[in-house]
């Protein structure tokens, strides 16, 4: 297998086994992703994963293959929009705590798991993680249309990016409960920039951006992604505050990592 010194995995699930869990903006957003990876940013390789395809065994193999087949002080983007969950913690010493979950087409990715698979990375490697989901109960992901130009009424429609858990007794409870482990370690011991959507108590929302539903996140980056050159992180964020959050969609994006990897430019 090729070895790379960029590559990506880009995952949108609009569809669900369920139907009643079905989104609409999620799909769009890995491929505006992918697109701008691909043609401004010039990566080696990019996997695209969306419904069915978007399965717990396609998208493990795929990271865990990037992580065995990238070179050293190369380039990893893993992103992901998409519902997300909490699940109570098994292993900790809490046991009201909760982890985080990215909700797959067929199976739960917890963090425990995808922590895991980071730490396969080779020596130096640099990750940016870009999550469009939410995983605490006390937000949502929720659909929201900007109705500018001909739209209508009849498509305004507003859905969370948010399954509650499965058991319920803790699914009722669980908006009291802290999230006791995160998706990522402490900022400082990190390893990858992570940027997401919003804040814990905030909503992330879905939009209609020339035609074509998106994640408000997902567009505002990849329309400053597409603007500027040679941008560091931390300044990707300072034009994501210009942004977001608006008088439409009232959420802060946030950015988490080590103060030497946000002064790094964006993908080198």
């Amino acid at each position: 297998m090729s070895s790379y010194s960029k590559a990506a995995i880009c995952v949108g699930i609009n569809e669900y086994p369920n139907p009643a869990n079905n989104l609409k903006g999620c799909v769009p957003d890995a491929k505006l992703l992918r697109k701008v990876l691909l043609s401004k940013y010039k990566f080696d390789n990019i996997d695209l994963f969306t419904d069915k395809n978007a399965t717990y065994k396609n998208v493990v193999r795929a990271i865990d293959n990037c992580m065995l087949n990238m070179k050293d002080y190369g380039h990893f983007v893993f992103t992901v929009s998409s519902h997300g969950t909490t699940v109570p913690d098994l292993s900790g010493d809490e046991e009201d705590g909760r982890d985080e979950a990215i909700c797959l087409y067929d199976r739960l990715l917890v963090d425990d798991t995808f922590r895991k698979l980071l730490d396969h990375a080779p020596v130096g490697l640099r990750m940016t993680i870009i999550t469009d989901c939410c995983h605490s109960g006390s937000i949502t992901r929720a659909a929201y249309v900007n109705r500018f130009g001909n739209f209508s009424r009849s498509e305004t429609y507003m859905k969370p990016r948010y399954l509650p858990p499965e058991d319920d007794n803790f699914a009722l409870k669980s908006n009291a409960i802290p999230i006791k482990s995160k998706m990522f370690t402490p900022e400082k011991d990190m390893r990858e920039v992570l940027i997401t959507g919003c804040k814990s108590n905030e909503y992330s929302y879905d939009a209609i951006y020339e035609k074509s539903y998106n994640g408000a996140l997902t567009y505002n980056l990849v329309e400053i992604l597409k603007s500027y050159t040679n941008l560091t992180y931390y300044q990707l964020y300072k034009l994501l505050q210009q942004k977001l959050p608006s008088s439409q969609y009232p959420q802060t994006p946030q950015l988490e990592g080590s103060d030497e990897n946000k002064k790094r430019i964006i993908f080198s």
